[in-house]
């Protein structure tokens, strides 16, 4: 990448194979379209998204956040070790990991779309790599710190020695990047009060199977299960949720997936979400994950509807409708999040 690490330990380095500008009710935004901070030049916004939608666990604030400490954005940097470009590929690893990121049919370091969405799949690749090890007992510490040690200082060198190398740039360009997440996200105003609005007239109401009467055996208008009640608090300001991904595996079609996948249908946007929310507006669509339950078989296992500070409201098994505090532990918060447009 961009330092005399980088040569150091090229002997360790291992192959590895590898829009919500205005949106939502009458105020909300985020600072671009890309659900990103005005801190990121306009120009890269959408390859910083994608690079950072290619995996779970890398972001787009990462990335962001990474392309500064690597170039201060500057597409013609070169290092004295020899690294290029805005993403500071030695070259290497740009000819594995280069990619045509702009669609003009070729792979150019020098390409700010290329060299960024490459840099996407080389940190999934490290970051796949490392959990690998970390699985396998090989190395410890914090998968997404072990992978930008892995851009830095190379796989190989992560993999000797158990963990983060014990060079100096390297522990200070993790810390940087780690520390400099924030300054790239977007900050929310505003929000859906016709939709929480909606929302709150349902509070006491049951989960779907655990309630009396006419419809408690599916959901509405008596009882509601996660995916109805969203859908419910959508329908009546005129948006249609999808239910299902009709042609995927089973764990990749069920309602809550569906919600959180094609929100470009039914016109939402997808965006990171800030570690302390402060870019999330009331009526944004959140999803978690059930750590209980194997990725695999069933990734996103539950949607709720964001109030405001830490605060949600969603239907769950034994209480029904209720306003919550943000799940932590067992149920843990998916990093993007859907706004809706009108």
């Amino acid at each position: 990448m961009s330092s005399k690490v980088a040569v150091a330990v090229v002997g360790f380095l291992l192959l590895i194979p590898l829009a919500i500008a205005m949106i939502g009710g009458q105020s909300d935004r985020i600072e671009n379209s890309s659900g990103l901070s005005k801190n990121v030049p306009a120009e890269y916004a959408e390859f910083v998204q994608a690079a950072g939608e290619i995996c779970d666990g890398i972001t787009p604030s990462l990335i962001a956040a990474q392309i500064d400490a690597e170039s201060g954005w500057n597409p013609n940097a070169h290092s004295p070790a020899g690294a290029q470009g805005i993403s500071q590929f030695m070259p290497g690893t740009w000819l594995q990991y280069g990619r045509d990121g702009n669609g003009d049919g070729r792979a150019d370091v020098h390409e700010p779309a290329d060299a960024i969405i490459s840099q996407g799949h080389l940190m999934c690749a490290n970051l796949a790599a490392v959990e690998d090890w970390i699985a396998s007992g090989e190395v410890s510490g914090d998968p997404i710190d072990l992978a930008l040690a892995s851009y830095n200082a190379g796989p190989g060198a992560v993999r000797q020695f158990g963990g983060i190398p014990p060079f100096p740039e390297t522990v200070t360009y993790v810390e940087k990047i780690r520390a400099g997440q924030a300054q790239y996200l977007g900050v929310a105003t505003g929000g859906r009060e016709d939709v929480i609005a909606w929302a709150r007239s349902q509070i006491g109401k049951p989960y779907r199977g655990e309630g009396p009467g006419p419809g408690c055996g599916s959901f509405g208008p008596n009882c509601w299960d996660c995916c109805g009640f969203a859908s419910g608090a959508y329908e009546a300001v005129g948006v249609t949720l999808p239910m299902s991904t009709p042609g995927n595996p089973p764990h990749l079609s069920r309602c809550e997936y569906a919600i959180y996948s094609r929100y470009s249908e039914y016109g939402g946007q997808r965006f990171e979400i800030a570690a302390d929310y402060s870019n999330l507006a009331p009526g944004d669509l959140v999803f978690f994950h059930d750590q209980t339950i194997n990725p695999n078989n069933d990734y996103v296992t539950h949607v709720g509807i964001f109030l405001g500070g830490n605060r949600l409201i969603d239907a769950s098994p034994g209480g029904g409708v209720q306003e919550r505090t943000i799940y932590t532990g067992r149920h843990q918060l998916l990093p993007y999040a859907v706004r809706i447009t009108e």
